[in-house]
Order: structure tokens, then sequence, then C-alpha cells
């Protein structure tokens, strides 16, 4: 059997006992097994040499590829002639163990819990309920329903799952051990299948931990005669290009800027009077959902008679009174997720709804209000400070203005000739600008310091 030839350099710390200040220089021949390498580097070291189970005899008589190493230390000489043939190492002391398999723990810090996205929209007219009898419940209304449900442990399970066994590895690896509450994932795998793991848990740990804040206007323009269809945008790019040399881009129906807050108020304001509805600043990890509700919750109770036959043949009715809401407002749900290249695409999905009538406060309504409802869906890619413009969703509302004369108003009969009223129709466009700022590690200190809030100048 041709062995590999070591050539030990004399001329640094020849004398010295440590073999990990030594300096090697390593030739070896055809032929060579790995076996060869490790009996001779464990006799020329003075070391204690353990194999473990995991590691077949085949693999340790596999040639070794021609190698030629010159001035590496021991610890370099052992990654490069081990870990490329896929056998894990520790030098310890005077004692080398190499094995085939081990377990490993990585920590991730993540939330233990489930996330559920519930959307149910219910209306109930009434109920009636008997026992006893096989289909005795009864109803009427609507229902609807989605429900979203998301469990990233789970994910990462059976994600790790599929990044340790592949069909060219020899060894098929178990499913990894996670504890959720503590965030550990436990492995057991080779070389190899461990450093997959662990790439893929440091770039989804990255992924993980960016934060983006997003500051949202929401604004309401009241149309004047002349824009009744609407805020006409085409002019947009004009009239802020005059306020100065600003990046703009037109993606379908929304507008790409880096316009200020200013400039754009500007604009609004000569399309009708514009009013701040909202303007909340909100921070979300990269790609959970953020939603933002502004609006009011209107509560009706709904009346119920059960009828429970008792085991006499009589029967006794029970009456109650349930209490449901709706809600009429502003909901909006903006999702960002951050690429490498540091580009965001937000997800938006604004919802308006409104009461088709006057509601009053009190708690006698029996019935739910009826609602209309506005409804777009967006997915942007964007930049960090640049604002995403939002508009088209246009509510018509009338209104009646009654004028009377003192007095004269009021006296029967010819009263009324000195009493008016007409309808006034009144054009609102909201307008939603969302802008993302990315929060970077090092200067989350800084933040209140780099990040300016925007004033009102809505005065």
């Amino acid at each position: 059997m041709n062995k590999i030839l070591l050539f030990l350099l004399t001329t640094i710390l020849l004398y010295s006992n440590n073999c990990r200040d030594k300096i090697f220089n390593i030739t070896s021949q055809t032929d060579s097994k790995i076996i060869d390498f490790i009996e001779q580097i464990t006799e020329l070291c003075e070391l204690n040499l353990i194999i473990d189970n995991s590691l077949k005899g085949e693999l340790l008589y596999k040639d070794l590829k021609r190698v030629y190493i010159k001035n590496r230390k021991i610890d370099e000489v052992l990654n490069l002639l081990l870990s490329e043939n896929n056998i894990l190492y520790t030098l310890s002391n005077d004692i080398l163990r190499v094995s085939y398999v081990t377990t490993k723990t990585y920590h991730l810090d993540y939330i233990a819990s489930e996330r559920v996205g519930e959307t149910k929209t219910k209306v109930s007219l009434g109920s009636n309920e008997k026992s006893g009898t096989k289909g005795g419940s009864t109803s009427t209304g609507t229902q609807i329903e989605t429900t979203l449900s998301f469990s990233f442990w789970k994910n990462l399970k059976h994600e790790i799952s599929g990044i340790l066994t592949r069909p060219e590895d020899e060894y098929k690896a178990d499913e990894p051990i996670i504890n959720e509450k503590a965030g550990l994932i436990t492995v057991t795998g080779t070389l190899y299948q461990l450093k997959r793991v662990k790439i893929y848990l440091q770039k989804l740990e990255d992924k993980l931990k960016k934060q983006v804040l997003i500051d949202v206007n929401i604004l309401s323009v009241s149309l004047n005669k002349s824009h009744l269809t609407g805020i006409n945008w085409s002019n947009f790019y004009d009239a802020i290009s005059s306020a100065g040399s600003v990046a703009i881009s037109n993606i379908s129906s929304n507008i790409i800027t880096t316009a200020s807050i200013e400039n754009i108020l500007q604009f609004l304001k000569s399309n009708g009077e514009v009013k701040s509805i909202s303007n909340p600043k909100i921070v979300a990890i990269n790609n959970q959902p953020a939603l933002i509700s502004v609006g009011n919750e209107y509560f009706y109770s709904i009346k119920e008679t059960q009828v429970i036959e008792s085991e006499t043949g009589g029967s006794n009715i029970f009456n109650s009174t349930k209490v449901e809401s709706v809600f009429a407002g502003i909901l909006l749900d903006i999702t960002a997720e951050i690429s490498d290249d540091n580009k965001i695409t937000l997800n938006i999905n604004p919802s308006i709804s409104q009461t088709i009538r006057t509601t009053s406060s009190t708690n006698d309504r029996t019935t739910p209000p009826d609602l209309t409802k506005k409804q777009l869906s967006s997915v942007i890619i964007t930049e960090h400070g640049k604002r995403v413009i939002l508009g088209g969703l246009i509510n018509i509302s009338t209104t009646t203005e009654k004028s009377v004369v003192p007095l004269l108003g009021y006296i029967p009969v010819i009263g009324s000739l000195f009493r008016s009223q007409k309808n006034i129709s009144t054009h609102e466009e909201l307008i939603i600008i969302v802008t993302p700022y990315i929060i970077k590690k090092s200067k989350n200190s800084d933040l209140t310091k780099k990040y300016r809030f925007i004033k009102d100048n809505l005065q």
C-alpha cells in the first residue's frame, strides 16, 4: 500500500510539542486511502484516535484524491482532507474524533404561535331551536367566512426534512426535533447535510429579522365640480415635476414617487378640499401582515326564541336577546416583503364600507344597517422611502339642506312659501399614501432621529 508522504517544515517551531503550532506540507501518492492519512497524522502528532461507529469501512478506505498542501496548520489540513470527503472531525487537546454522522442543535428566534387570519360576515335575522327532534334547529340569515392559517414551525419542520435528505445522499436522516417555545432545532446528519441546514437557517433568520416601518396617510378629497369623475392623475406628473426633480412611475392605477407629502397635498388641494382621516405608523416584520382599522362598530340586537320539550310532554319557551355588530369604515391590510437587493414588494388591500343611511346611535336597532363596500387589491414593487399613492375609490353621498325664513317660515298655510330645501351631492375620493422604510440593524437606535414624522398641513 502506498502511503501519504508527510513533510513537516522544520523552519517553524521545530521543537514544539503542540501539533497546532506546526506547519505541514503534504503530497499524496496514487491510490492513497483516507485511513492512511488519518493514521499518519495521528502518529506524527502523537494523538489519540477515536473512530465513531457511523464511519463505515468503505468510506475510510476510499481513494484519496491527489493532494498538494503547502504551509498549512493542522486544522486547515484536517478541514481540507476530511471535510471535503464528508467526514466530521473534532480535535480537542490530543484527542482526534472522526465520524460520519453527528447531532447538532440550532437556535432560531421566532414566536411560538400559530397565526390565524379570519374574515367573517354574519347577519342573522332569527332562529328557532327545538330539542328532541332531528333537524329541530332552524335559522335564517347569511354567513360568509374566510380563514387563513399559517404555522411557521410546522412548515419549517417540513422544509428542513426536505433539505436534510436528497436522492444523492447515502444517509437518510430522520425528521428534525423542534422545540417551538425554546426555538431549538435538533438535527442529525452528515457534514454535508448539516451544512445545508445551517445555510438555510442563516438565510431564514436574516429574512425574519428584517423590519419595515410603514407610514400610511389616509386622505379624503371632496371633489370640486370640475373633477366630479375623480382626480385627473395625468396632471400629477406636470404639477409635481414643476416643484422639483423627482422620480415618478405609473403602475396601472398606482403612482410611485419620491415627491414630498407637501407637494402631493398641494396637488390634491387643486382638485378639492382635502381632509386627513388617519396617519398611522406601524413597524412590521418582513413578510408578516399589518392591519389598520379606522371606523365605527354598529351594534344591533336579535331576539331569539327557543322551544324546549320537557319529559312530561309539555314545552318551555325561552326568549333571549343576542347582540351582533357590523363594522363600517376603512380596513387596510399591508404585507411588505424585502428582497436581498432591498426592493420592497407591497401587498396592499384597502376596503371601505359605509352605511347607506344615517344610523342612529341608540341601542334599539334590531336589524343590521345596510352597507356599501369598495375594495381593491394591489401588489407593487417599490424602494426604501418611495411613496405609493392609491386612488380611485370614490363615494357619492347626498345630503338635504333646508333653509327657513325666521318667523315667516312657521306661519300656517303660507309658511311653506318661506321654506326651501335642496339636495346636495358630494363626491369624495379616498387617497391612500403608503411609504415604507427599511429598518437596518445598525440604525435601530437612531430611528427616531432619522425618521421625521409628517406634520399636519391640512389646516
